[in-house]
């Protein structure tokens, strides 16, 4: 748990939609302040309208597989809400599709960088600032059921 004397903060990637956003929703409602980050700049301009927060929500427009983004949105958080608490790696693609023997190395090495390397980033940058913190916190990884089912073949 957070100290008593500030509100516990949550960095939620992929919150510009679909089940980041209702994570940044949860969040909020529980009394959390949030730092989402997503690629898309409208979707978060979008986010930050419709939710009407104030200074409890926040957006940055970032790379999950860049290292130096997933780092500057963890110290956003920290920086902006005097630690980190938890954190959702929930930014994912599905990737290119279609039979394994036409996809590129380039297509693959996307969908993993976003699925895969982003998860990594995010649990070691956050996994740092919440140490640093003395309080721990709640890191959360989302995976897609995708990867339970064959796909087609040739």
């Amino acid at each position: 748990m957070p100290p008593t004397d500030r509100r516990p903060s949550a960095v939620v990637t992929g919150g510009g939609g679909g089940i980041g956003r209702a994570a940044a929703e949860r969040f909020l409602r529980d009394g959390y302040a949030v730092v989402v980050g997503d690629l898309n700049p409208d979707r978060g301009r979008e986010l930050i309208a419709d939710l009407d927060a104030g200074d409890r929500l926040r957006f940055l427009q970032v790379d999950v597989s860049v290292e130096s983004d997933m780092e500057a949105l963890v110290t956003h958080a920290v920086e902006s809400h005097g630690g980190l608490d938890a954190m959702f790696n929930n930014a994912g693609i599905g990737g290119a599709f279609g039979p394994i023997t036409e996809q590129s190395v380039d297509e693959w090495d996307a969908t993993f960088a976003v699925n895969m390397r982003s998860v990594f980033l995010g649990t070691k940058h956050a996994a740092r600032a919440m140490i640093a913190g003395g309080h721990g916190g709640s890191i959360i990884n989302t995976a897609s059921i995708a990867g339970s089912s064959g796909g087609g073949g040739p």
